[in-house]
C-alpha cells in the first residue's frame, strides 16, 4: 500500500503542477478571469491524473470497465467543490489564489487517494 500511495502522491503532484501551471498561465499571461482559467486547469488535471494512475499507480490491476467514468465523475464533483472553495477563499477571505489552490489541493489529495483506490480502480 505504501508503494501505491507514493505513486499516487507523485501522480497527484503531477496533476497539481499541470493544474497550477495552466491556471497561472491563463490568468497571469493571457489575463483570463480566474473562474474561467481555473475551470480549464481543473479539467486538464482530470485527464492527466487518470492517465497517470491507470498506467502507473494502479498498473497491473484489472481496470474496471467504467473506471474512467467513475474517475471523471468523482473528480468532477471534487473539482466542482474545489473550484468554489478556491473562489470563496479568494473573494471572501482575500487569500491569494495560489495559497487557496494549494490548501484546497492538499486536503482533496488526501481524500482522493482512498476514493480512487477503493472505488475507481
Amino acid at each position: 500500500m505504501f508503494k501505491r500511495l507514493t505513486k499516487y502522491t507523485i501522480g497527484g503532484l503531477l496533476g497539481f503542477v499541470v493544474q497550477l501551471f495552466i491556471a497561472v498561465l491563463l490568468k497571469e499571461i493571457f489575463h483570463i478571469p480566474l473562474f474561467i482559467a481555473y475551470a480549464f486547469a481543473l479539467g486538464s488535471a482530470i485527464v492527466i491524473a487518470f492517465l497517470y494512475h491507470k498506467h502507473l499507480t494502479f498498473h497491473g490491476r484489472v481496470v474496471r470497465s467504467k473506471a474512467f467514468h467513475k474517475f471523471a465523475m468523482y473528480f468532477s464533483l471534487r473539482n466542482f467543490i474545489d473550484y468554489f472553495l478556491v473562489l470563496f477563499f479568494t473573494n471572501f477571505f482575500f487569500i491569494n489564489y495560489l495559497v487557496a489552490i494549494v490548501s484546497v489541493g492538499i486536503f482533496f489529495g488526501i481524500v482522493s487517494f482512498f476514493v480512487v483506490d477503493y472505488w475507481v480502480f
